[in-house]
């Protein structure tokens, strides 16, 4: 019997013997959870990768290279002074409303303990109707998400803190009435605490989402760096900030083939140049096919 090969096949089984080496794209991986938005800070003029919402760095903000350690050639973050600098965005509530996550990459010039004020990342400021990230001058990283100073709070290694690129997710969810904390695409901390009502009378966020300065609460600016900021109408999950974390990783594990899978590897790509050299014959080469 006469085994039938398609030109193809020797590439794709080579292919699959390698288990598709690949590595996932950070902001691809992010794109894919549909965030409201996401703002790369690739420059002091930029557009969120989707929905159109605009980012604007204010005096003391400036472009930093490179970025977060996101295995993304040639990237920038946004580097504030602690004193002036921040990024205003187009982006008014969002939609935020039953369920809402914050995400950030942040480099800390300076603890916290250190600071003149609170050092704030990011959020929607709103007098009781909180949805605000930020670091507490006891080396806290914290989340409001309701009122009267209500919070989830996680307090990382301060050793590790300043001089290093942490990845940081809060999410609140008011219909099971719990909140969460991520450090470095772990979970680290949770609360059980009802979102609604809250002092305000509201039942979502309203107000501009800022980067490095609250609006309402000043001054509260950021000293170091900040990237990758991205928010999401509803709470993520931990396997979906565990994902977008490892998406940050460059190196990759290649499959071992050992002897007979270098042998057989080695056959394919043999296939692939003999039915590569072969020259073409019957109807089809004769009419030109």
């Amino acid at each position: 019997m006469r085994s039938i090969v398609r030109k193809g096949a020797p590439l794709a089984g080579a292919l699959l013997l390698f288990g598709g080496i690949a590595y996932a794209d950070y902001p691809s991986t992010v794109i894919s959870t549909n965030p409201v938005v996401y703002f790369r800070l690739e420059a002091a003029n930029d557009t969120s990768q989707v929905n159109g919402y605009t980012s604007t760095f204010q005096p003391g903000a400036t472009l930093l290279t490179p970025g977060a350690p996101i295995c993304v050639t040639n990237n920038h973050a946004v580097a504030l002074n602690g004193s002036t600098g921040y990024v205003t965005t187009s982006l008014f509530g969002g939609g935020i409303s039953t369920g809402g996550t914050i995400a950030a990459w942040v480099n800390l010039a300076i603890l916290p303990a250190s600071a003149p004020t609170i050092l704030y990342v990011a959020g929607e400021s709103h007098f009781e109707n909180d949805f605000d990230l930020q670091f507490t001058q006891d080396n806290f990283v914290r989340f409001y998400f309701k009122d009267s100073n209500t919070n989830v709070g996680y307090q990382p290694n301060s050793s590790t803190l300043v001089g290093q690129w942490h990845f940081v997710v809060a999410s609140f969810n008011s219909a099971t009435n719990t909140e969460n904390m991520y450090w470095d695409g772990n979970p680290v901390a949770t609360t059980s605490i009802t979102v609604y009502p809250n002092l305000s009378g509201l039942t979502s966020k309203t107000t501009q989402f800022t980067i490095g300065e609250s609006t309402v609460f000043v001054p509260r600016f950021f000293n170091g760096s900040i990237d990758e900021v991205a928010v999401w109408n509803y709470p993520l999950t931990a396997s979906q900030v565990a994902a977008i974390y490892n998406a940050a990783t460059c190196t990759g594990t290649v499959p071992t083939l050992g002897v007979w899978g270098l042998v057989i590897l080695t056959m394919m790509l043999l296939g692939c140049a003999t039915l590569a050299l072969k020259p073409l014959s019957g109807r089809g080469a004769a009419a030109g096919r």
